[in-house]
Parts: structure tokens; C-alpha cells; sequence
């Protein structure tokens, strides 16, 4: 791989988008959300159950390769719950808490002349903001079970759609939304590169709006991690270096 980098760079001018381009600014605004008592006593339990998993994991591994992707995998339920809702054991949807809804709504209704990207990781949230956006205007998605992404992203540029409700890695290159300035990140990911990625749908060549970002996250949870994640481009290594240390936020002793 390096002996092929080095064999294409001596061949390419690499110029970065700040260098060549006169964009707009860009505005970010993180709304906070508190979850219910019980939901974050629950979240804490959860919490301690995956540090648990992974200690166990650690000790029968026996050499065998174990990476930070896999221990970050552990967490996924973390994110669920943060997010409002938890998939049981059998497949099964539980709802848990509306915050973030909540807090969409009152964005949504700040701007009621905007159009909007938002954007989700998983279905059972894209069909929940769907459900409710689609209470202040036409809504298009763009994710795996849509039936034809083309035709929703060409509704959204034409203004036929006020929303356009997406995952990351569903739009992830060459598609321009410039008459839009408004982007939400419901929940977020690991990934540095489908977090910027997703960012430039809005923020790229044509653009003449100050472009904003809200970024919905559920106070001392594990929305906080990942958008320092994203924010610094750290690898899943430190990713889930930072939360064993704030396992201590939890009442849990790592090390112990």
C-alpha cells in the first residue's frame, strides 16, 4: 500500500476545499437533551453491562484478534437508548423517550420556512422523524429500504420536499443540496469521513447561505463521545479509549 501511495504521489496535486474554494461560514449548535431518570438509570446499567462483556471477551480471547471496531460494536445498544427507542432480543422495538424528537421539533419550528437535511443512523429513527417532520411538510428519505433514493434526492433539490430524512453513507458523495443551509445530525457514528462527507452535501461550490448544524445529543452519553470522535478524527482506538475513562461518569471502575 505505501509503495503504491508513494507511486500515485508523485503523480498528483492534492489541494484541499478551503484552499480552492470561497465557501460561506459555518455555524454549529449542539442541543442538549436530558433523558428521563429512569430511561438514564437504565442507560447506566447498560452501560456497565458492555464494559462487563468486553472485560469477559478480553479474558477468553486467548490471542485471538480483538479490535477496537469490535469492542465499539458492544455499544451500539448505548446509542439506541440515547436515541430514544431499544431493540430487544427478539427483534422487537421498544420505545423509550421522545427528547430528541422534542428538541427536532423545536428546531423544525425555529425555521418553518427552511428546508432541512437530517440526518440518522438508524431505521427505527429515520421512520420516527419521518412521522413527525412529516406534520410540517412533504418529507423524502434516502436510506437502505427507500425505494428509489434517486428520485427522492431529485424531489428534495427541486423543492418538492421540505425534508430529506438520510443516512450518512446513502448520500455520500457527488450530490449537491445548495439550496438548502439547514443540516441536522440526529445521532451520529464513529466515522470521521461519512461525518464530513455529510456536512459537504450542503457546504460545497454554489452555496451562498451561512450553512448551520444542529447536532442533537443526550446529556453524559454516548452521543457526546462520537461527536468528539468525528470532531477530532480519532480512531476507534481512542474512540473507545475515551469511554472506558468515562466509564467513572457511571459509577464504574474500569480497572477494577
Amino acid at each position: 500500500e505505501e509503495d503504491v501511495a508513494n507511486m500515485v504521489a508523485n503523480r498528483s496535486l492534492i489541494v484541499s476545499k478551503d484552499d480552492c474554494l470561497s465557501l460561506p461560514d459555518i455555524f454549529q449548535e449542539i442541543r442538549t437533551v436530558r433523558l428521563p431518570k429512569d430511561i438514564m438509570e437504565q442507560y447506566n446499567r447498560l452501560f456497565e453491562f458492555c464494559i462487563f462483556s468486553l472485560q469477559a471477551k478480553e479474558k477468553q480471547k486467548k490471542g485471538a484478534y480483538y479490535s477496537a471496531v469490535c469492542k465499539l460494536a458492544v455499544f451500539t445498544k448505548l446509542r439506541e437508548v440515547a436515541s430514544g427507542f431499544l431493540i430487544d432480543d427478539y427483534g422487537a422495538t421498544v420505545d423509550l423517550h421522545t427528547e430528541k424528537i422534542t428538541a427536532l421539533r423545536q428546531i423544525v419550528e425555529e425555521k418553518p420556512d427552511e428546508q432541512m437535511v437530517i440526518w440518522c443512523q438508524f431505521e427505527h429513527e429515520i421512520k420516527e422523524v419521518e412521522k413527525t417532520l412529516s406534520q410540517y411538510g412533504t418529507v423524502e428519505t434516502a436510506y437502505g429500504k427507500t425505494k428509489n433514493i434517486d428520485e427522492s434526492i431529485h424531489r428534495f433539490k427541486n423543492g418538492e420536499a421540505k425534508y430529506i430524512v438520510a443516512h450518512p453513507k446513502s448520500i455520500k458523495y457527488g450530490v449537491t443540496f445548495t439550496k438548502c443551509c439547514t443540516a441536522i445530525y440526529y445521532s451520529m457514528s464513529y466515522s470521521a469521513e461519512d461525518y464530513y462527507q455529510s456536512r459537504d452535501r450542503i457546504h460545497r461550490l454554489g452555496q451562498s447561505r451561512i450553512c448551520t448544524y444542529y447536532f442533537i445529543q443526550a446529556e453524559n452519553t454516548i452521543d457526546e463521545v462520537m461527536y468528539e470522535a468525528v470532531e477530532k478524527k480519532m480512531s476507534y482506538a481512542e474512540v473507545f479509549a475515551v469511554i472506558v475513562k468515562q466509564a467513572a461518569k457511571h459509577g464504574i471502575d474500569y480497572n477494577s
